[in-house]
């Protein structure tokens, strides 16, 4: 017996010692994250959130791009509001004055009530209970209160009651009107379905003035409480909109990653573009301060207990005036297209309507510009995103990096660089295309099957006779590439434009579609016929299934020019302290591929492109002006249908004062190739002049 005694002494302590450690630590985890009370003077301590401030994107040069800006909002801080139902409603009854006296009505977010009508005839609101979200909700609020009751009547009633809006005077007279009863009822029903609690402050109105901010202050009403946001806005809106993207809350799908990352719920992410690309180097790091109020909620001291910390600026690599120019030329070229549409072509350029556009330096595959078009600024975006949805030439979406296209007559640079590297040709073989051993005046005669025509056979007729690599170039010769085609075979082929970059990822930071390499592995893993040897000869001249992004097309030109070095394209300049020009980080060039190409090789394709530019009147028209030889090679390609061709361009120019530049351009319905002519002159002219 005596042993059994000892032993519930001993399991007590145990016990009064767990209770204790179990209590410090419930004290502690208050005084760090809730609130306290101080009963020797009454006062009450919370910890508020201060909010950081997130980095600024820049161009190479340091124009903005996107900046912020401070708003503030009138908010509930769960801490520091007041004890009693009376002076919880007095609160929301003198915030929904405010917001409609100073006539910030618009800035409300809208409520998550399902009610309708005016108390006490209220009822359920059937179209807003089909929103899954304010379904849900309710069930949560009934939830919270214990109401199980599913009738509107008894969930107002017992609301009504929780709240206290039946509230009476020392004289038995009603408090609220029936009218202030349906405000409360909708306010505070909304603010319970919004989760209101520590990490989740109640907002009334959002982006409000001056003018309602010194009331709130001069009032001084418990919990009612001027919050201070940072935001973005854009200084050059609409300037390079596709690739910047946007910010906003994390998402119950995103939650579980940035919550490994140590961020709290209510933070502001990257959702896409450059926001997203650069969320750690942009975000900023959130503080707290301790906050003192006496008995009648009156802030007796600040203290901040956790220091902000600012996100770092991030610094692209576009040229603003480049870009600028790049996005006008898109339009142009539009317009260019409409107005040479000839009435006896069908519909010969009538439907063009969008476009896009990437330049880089070769040398370092940094993007200068890139664009699409049609394109939105974003505080369209905010306000027509509707619209902008609905529009059939879809604005939103980014052409440049993730619209495929077939390549057309641009593929065959690649082509001819890979024959010549491969020794299956020299600068001055020749393939006679007008009365070749597979080759009958324009017709290629190889394959019983199928024997398709060169474009001029088609226009005019006739062949191009006998043609080297420089002359197939400048004529776009769909037979001399056939018969090299056939020669190297499809593996071979691939190899090479593998190397080349068409249907591989760039290394951009931003999110990018891979585009279609054409060939037995695709169709095998599409599930498609079987590959022929006219599929390769199709190939061969970039049509089959093969479509890159015009992101790939300039990727492609630059390497070919440069020597045969595919490095990382990327649009990231430099990382830098937050308003300084201290950089702390600055992006690496990794080569991705590499293709030793020899000067005669690279003398005879320029060769080429050059006479591509000189040797048509309606493309040399377009160069009149340039202040820089542009060597060039142009696409069309068939898209089916009533439609009008694509057209497609790259390009490339250098000097010694100004170093290289390269182009791709892609017109959707643009009918000829030359066409993008408008846009490769008009940034080639800009950056060289």
């Amino acid at each position: 017996m005596k042993l059994k005694f000892h032993r519930y002494i001993f399991l007590g302590i145990a016990f009064a010692v767990i209770c204790s450690v179990y209590i410090s630590l419930l004290i502690k985890a208050q005084s760090m994250y809730g609130t306290t009370t101080d009963k020797t003077d009454n006062t009450t301590v919370s910890y508020e959130t201060v909010y950081s401030v997130r980095g600024e994107i820049f161009d190479r040069n340091g124009v903005p791009l996107c900046k912020n800006a401070y708003k503030y909002s009138v908010v509930l801080e769960y801490d520091a509001r007041p004890d009693t139902k009376r002076e919880m409603n007095d609160l929301f009854l003198y915030a929904d004055y405010a917001v409609k006296f100073f006539g910030y009505t618009e800035n409300v977010a809208d409520s998550l009530s399902p009610f309708k009508g005016i108390y006490p005839d209220i009822s359920f609101d059937a179209e807003k209970l089909d929103d899954p979200t304010i379904s849900s909700n309710l069930a949560y609020v009934k939830r919270i209160y214990g109401i199980t009751e599913n009738e509107c009547s008894e969930v107002v009633r017992l609301l009504v009651h929780y709240y206290g809006l039946l509230a009476v005077d020392s004289e038995g007279e009603r408090i609220y009107t029936d009218e202030d009863v349906t405000t409360l009822l909708s306010m505070r029903y909304d603010c319970d379905a919004k989760k209101f609690g520590p990490n989740e402050p109640y907002v009334f109105c959002a982006d409000v003035g001056e003018d309602i901010v010194l009331d709130v202050r001069e009032k001084n009403i418990q919990g009612l409480e001027i919050s201070v946001r940072c935001l973005r806005y854009y200084p050059n809106d609409g300037v390079a909109t596709h690739i910047l993207g946007r910010v906003g809350r994390i998402t119950s799908e995103t939650w579980p990653y940035y919550k490994e990352l140590g961020y709290s719920i209510n933070d502001t992410v990257g959702l896409d573009g450059v926001e997203a690309a650069f969320e750690e180097h942009l975000r900023g790091v959130n503080g707290k301060k301790k906050v003192v109020r006496d008995e009648n909620g009156v802030v007796i001291s600040e203290e901040m207990v956790e220091e902000p910390k600012k996100g770092k600026d991030v610094y692209l690599t576009i040229d603003y005036e480049l870009q600028l120019t790049a996005q006008q030329s898109l339009i142009d070229t539009i317009e260019y297209v409409k107005a040479n549409a000839k009435p006896g072509d069908t519909p010969g350029g009538a439907d063009c309507s969008a476009a896009s556009i990437v330049v880089m330096d070769p040398d370092t595959f940094e993007v200068l510009a890139i664009a699409s078009y049609p394109t939105y600024t974003m505080e369209e975006y905010e306000t027509r995103y509707e619209e902008l949805v609905a529009d059939e030439n879809n604005p939103l979406y980014f052409r440049a990096l993730n619209g495929t296209y077939a390549p057309g007559s641009t593929f065959k640079v690649g082509m001819a660089v890979a024959a010549l590297e491969d020794g299956l040709l020299t600068v001055n073989s020749t393939i006679d295309t007008r009365n070749g051993p597979h080759i009958k005046n324009g017709v290629y005669k190889y394959y019983a099957g199928y024997q398709p025509t060169c474009w001029i056979k088609n226009m005019y007729g006739s062949s191009h006779g006998v043609q080297n690599v420089q002359a197939a170039i400048k004529n776009s010769c769909n037979c001399f590439f056939f018969e090299v085609g056939r020669l190297m075979g499809i593996d071979k082929m691939n190899d090479y434009f593998k190397v080349f970059g068409l249907g591989q990822s760039t290394g951009i930071e931003l999110n990018e579609s891979l585009g279609i390499l054409a060939g037995p592995a695709y169709r095998e893993d599409n599930g498609l016929d079987p590959w022929s040897g006219g599929d390769t000869i199709q190939a061969a001249i970039g049509q089959s299934q093969n479509a890159f992004t015009p992101l790939q097309l300039c990727s492609y030109v630059s390497m070919l020019m440069n020597g045969g070095t595919r490095y990382n394209t990327h649009i990231l300049s430099a990382v830098k302290e937050f308003g300084t020009d201290n950089v702390v980080l600055s992006p690496s060039l990794d080569v991705l591929s590499s293709l030793e190409i020899s000067d005669t090789t690279l003398e005879a394709v320029k060769k080429g492109m050059i006479e591509v530019r000189t040797s048509q009147s309606a493309i040399r028209k377009l160069f009149v002006n340039c202040p820089v030889e542009v060597m060039l090679k142009t696409g069309t390609a068939e898209v089916g249908g009533s439609k009008s061709f694509n057209a497609t361009m790259i390009a490339f120019a250098e000097n010694e004062e100004k170093g290289k530049l390269a182009a791709a351009v892609v017109v959707e319905q643009g009918h000829g190739g030359g066409n993008c002519g408008v846009a490769v002159n008009a940034v080639m002219s800009k950056y060289f002049s």
